[in-house]
C-alpha cells in the first residue's frame, strides 16, 4: 500500500535543510493501522519511505543512493552518516543526477529520523506585494489575483523569493523578472523588467494589466516558478470638466465639444458635463454641476432634474459662452452660437456684447480667452481681466482665405451719417473649431478708437467686413455688416 506524502525540510543557519522528527511515525492510522498485539505507545512501526528527486553536482554533503555511498541497514540504535559528492567516481560538477533515498522502519520501540543536506533546495514560489517607495522589503501587503491601479498614478509593486518552508530568501529576489500584457490597448507602461521590483504607470482606464514575475533557480535552470497577478485599471481622481452634446460616453478619451451652433430650425440644444481625471478617462457624471450664460438676454442655459443635464434656449440671435463649474474642478466652457440668416457659407456674425466701451466692458473670463488670439492680434490686451472695444464673433463653414498680412480679413467702422470711422481692422481666427458641427470660428476686435487713437461719441456704428471663403476649389467673397452700440 503506497501513500504519497513530504517532508518539511526546514532550512538551517548554515544554508542546508533538514528535517529531523524523533517520533517519526508517517503512517499512524493509515494502512494497515498498529502492529499485533498493539505496542507501547500504540504507533504503525511497519512503513518504509522512499525519497526520489535530481540534483545538480557541486561541493554539498548529501545522502546518496546510486553508487552504494552511505549503508546505514540493520535493526541499530540511531546511526550517523555522511558523504561528500564531489568525492563519488563519476560525478561530474553542473550535470543532474538521480538522488534516492530508502528507509525501512522495524523497530517497536522507537523512530526517529534526521536528514540534513544542501542537495537539493525545496520548490521556491514567490509572492508580489504592493509597496510604497522606497520601502521594497515590505511584505505586509500581498497581492492577490487581481489588484487595482487607477490611471495617471504609478502602481508599486515588490516581489519576493520563499522556499517551500515559507523562508524568505532575499538573495535570489534579483533573479525575478518582470512581464507585462493589457486586455485593450491602454498605454501603460512599466519600469523595470528584472530585480525584486517594479512600477507600472497606466495612462487609459478600464481595462487590466496582466504582470508576470518569474523566477529561475540558478542551481536547476529547468525549475521555473511563475506568479501572475491581474491588475484593474480604473480612473483617477476627479481633475476637471467636460462638456459634451452627447449623453453617449467615451470612457478613455476627451469629447469635450467647443463650439455648436443652434441654428434657424431649432431653438434649444442639450449639454452634459461629466468629470474627467487628469489624463482624460471619464470619472462620473458632474452632479454637482453650474450653470452659467455669458449673456442671458441672447440664451439662458439651465440644469434639468439631473444637474449634469442642461438645455441651452435661444433668446435671440447672438453668441453666448456657456460655462459650467464644480467645486474642486477644472470649469469647462462652449460657445454658443444663435443663428440668423446664412450668408454665402458664413451660418452667423454678431457682437459678443453690445453695446459696449469703457463703462460697460467685456468681463467675461470665457469669451477673453475664447477671443484671445484675436483681441492679441489686434493689438489689444486682456492682461487687466476686461476689455472695453466690442468683438464681433463669425462662425463659417468654410475656411477663410488668408491675407498676405496673415489675417483673414479686413473691416472698417462708420458712425451713423455713413462717415468712416476707421480702417483696417483685422479678421482672425478665435480658439473654439468644432469638428463635430464642421464650423469654424473668427473674429473682429475694435478699441472703439478712431482714426486718431480717440475715443468715439456714444451712439451706433456699423462695422463692414469683407471676408473670402474657400472650398479649396472656389473663392467666394462676402460683406458682413454688424451694428455696435458704444457709450462711455
Amino acid at each position: 500500500m503506497v501513500f504519497h506524502d513530504s517532508l518539511p525540510f526546514l532550512r538551517q543557519p548554515n544554508g542546508t535543510y533538514a528535517y529531523n522528527n524523533n517520533a517519526f511515525f508517517p503512517l499512524d492510522g493509515k494502512g494497515f493501522g498498529a502492529d499485533e498485539p498493539p505496542p507501547v505507545p500504540n504507533h504503525n512501526y511497519g512503513f518504509t519511505m522512499e525519497i526520489h528527486s535530481q540534483f545538480i553536482a557541486k561541493s554539498v554533503w548529501a545522502f546518496v543512493n546510486g553508487i552504494l555511498t552511505m549503508d546505514l541497514g540493520g535493526i541499530h540504535n540511531g546511526a550517523p552518516g555522511s558523504f561528500l559528492v564531489d568525492t563519488l567516481p563519476g560525478i561530474v560538477s553542473g550535470r543532474t543526477y538521480p538522488f534516492d533515498f530508502f528507509y525501512a522502519e522495524r523497530h517497536q520501540s522507537g523512530s526517529t529520523i534526521h536528514i540534513e543536506t544542501d542537495l537539493f533546495t525545496p520548490p521556491a514560489f514567490v509572492k508580489i506585494y504592493h509597496i510604497t517607495p522606497p520601502n521594497y522589503s515590505d511584505t505586509s501587503n500581498p497581492v492577490g489575483n487581481l489588484d487595482s491601479a487607477f490611471s495617471g498614478s504609478p502602481f508599486d509593486l515588490a516581489a519576493h523569493v520563499f522556499d517551500s518552508t515559507g523562508t524568505l530568501r532575499p538573495e535570489f529576489d534579483s533573479l525575478i523578472t518582470w512581464t507585462m500584457t493589457e486586455s485593450t490597448p491602454l498605454g501603460t507602461k512599466i519600469t523595470k523588467l528584472s530585480g525584486d521590483s517594479t512600477a507600472i504607470l497606466p495612462s487609459k482606464a478600464y481595462g487590466i494589466v496582466t504582470l508576470t514575475a518569474t523566477y529561475k533557480d540558478p542551481n536547476n535552470p529547468s525549475s521555473i516558478v511563475v506568479k501572475t497577478i491581474q491588475v484593474y485599471i480604473g480612473p483617477g481622481k476627479p481633475h476637471s470638466l467636460e462638456i459634451d452634446t452627447s449623453s453617449a460616453i467615451n470612457l478613455a478619451a476627451d469629447t469635450a465639444v467647443k463650439s455648436i451652433l443652434i441654428d434657424t430650425n431649432r431653438n434649444t440644444a442639450p449639454l452634459y458635463a461629466i468629470i474627467r481625471d487628469s489624463v482624460g478617462n471619464f470619472v462620473d457624471s458632474a452632479k454637482a454641476a453650474i450653470w452659467i450664460s455669458s449673456d442671458p438676454t441672447l440664451g439662458t442655459v439651465a440644469a434639468s432634474g439631473k444637474k449634469w443635464q442642461s438645455t441651452v434656449t435661444k433668446v435671440k440671435p447672438g453668441q453666448i459662452i456657456v460655462t459650467v463649474s464644480s467645486a474642486g474642478l477644472i470649469p469647462a466652457s462652449i460657445s454658443v452660437t444663435l443663428l440668423t440668416v446664412h450668408i454665402n457659407n458664413v451660418i452667423f456674425s454678431g457682437p459678443a456684447k453690445n453695446p459696449v466701451g469703457p463703462s460697460n466692458p467685456i468681463t467675461t473670463n470665457t469669451t477673453l480667452v475664447f477671443y484671445q488670439n484675436v483681441i492679441s492680434k489686434a493689438g489689444g490686451s486682456t492682461a487687466g481681466g476686461s476689455v472695453p472695444g466690442a468683438i464681433i464673433g463669425i462662425e463659417t463653414l468654410r475656411q477663410l482665405v488668408p491675407n498676405p498680412n496673415g489675417s483673414f480679413g479686413e473691416a472698417a467702422v462708420y458712425d451713423a451719417l455713413g462717415n468712416l470711422v476707421v480702417k483696417g481692422l483685422r479678421v482672425d481666427k478665435a480658439e473654439g473649431q468644432s469638428s463635430g458641427d464642421h464650423h469654424l470660428s473668427y473674429g473682429i476686435y475694435w478699441d472703439c478708437h478712431n482714426r486718431d487713437h480717440r475715443w468715439v461719441g456714444n451712439g451706433t456704428y456699423l462695422v463692414v467686413a469683407s471676408i473670402t471663403t474657400t472650398d479649396g476649389v472656389t473663392l467666394t467673397t462676402s460683406t458682413l455688416r454688424e451694428k455696435i452700440g458704444f457709450t462711455r
